[in-house]
């Protein structure tokens, strides 16, 4: 049984996935046997907002799905994983962003640890594009993934995107969930 918590309180994953469609994917999480989300229901993390507050770049995971089709090549065998979506919105309206770089972190409690990956550039790979245009926003051509050894230890994954806005100041956003892998 998968549990979730976002502003909705406990709930089956039956009836986490209606909520999750009444909300048109914006529910911030779902994961493993249990879930519990640091992130307001659809929120994102903004980076620091720029000289006037023009330019604001959010980072929302979406559609998240627990061991379904296509599992993941590098998966081991007995392990839960997970495919998400990522969005990327600019909802200043003042001014379009162009994404630089990006990286994925990992929290694992035993032992205590932040492992992450190095910043990486590939954001036109991942997304079609490295601009959004204000007001506007790009999702993930292919679903991200993370899996975990069913060890009853939560995980805690966070992202953070860097780029720039038309006038040259930088933005940042992330997101940040955690699993529990039964």
């Amino acid at each position: 049984m998968v549990l979730v918590t976002s502003g909705y309180g406990m709930l089956k994953m039956n009836d986490f996935n209606e909520v999750f469609r009444k909300t048109g994917g914006t529910l911030s999480i779902a994961a493993g046997l249990a879930l519990f989300a640091f992130l307001p229901s659809g929120g994102a993390l903004a980076g620091p907002s720029p000289k006037g507050g023009r330019t604001v770049l959010t980072a929302t995971v979406v559609n998240m799905r627990t061991n379904v089709p296509p599992r993941p090549a590098k998966t081991p065998p007995d392990a839960n994983w997970w495919l998400y979506d990522v969005e990327l919105k600019e909802t200043g309206g003042k001014t379009g962003v162009t994404l630089t770089s990006w990286r994925k972190c990992y929290l694992s409690p035993v032992p205590i640890k932040t492992r992450c990956e190095p910043w990486k550039d590939n954001i036109k790979e991942l997304y079609g594009t490295d601009y959004i245009p204000k007001g506007g926003s790009v999702r993930i051509l292919k679903s991200a993934w993370v899996w975990a050894e069913r060890t009853g230890y939560e995980y805690t994954i966070t992202a953070t995107y860097r780029g720039r806005d038309d006038e040259g100041r930088k933005v940042e956003a992330g997101y940040k969930f955690s699993i529990i892998s039964e």
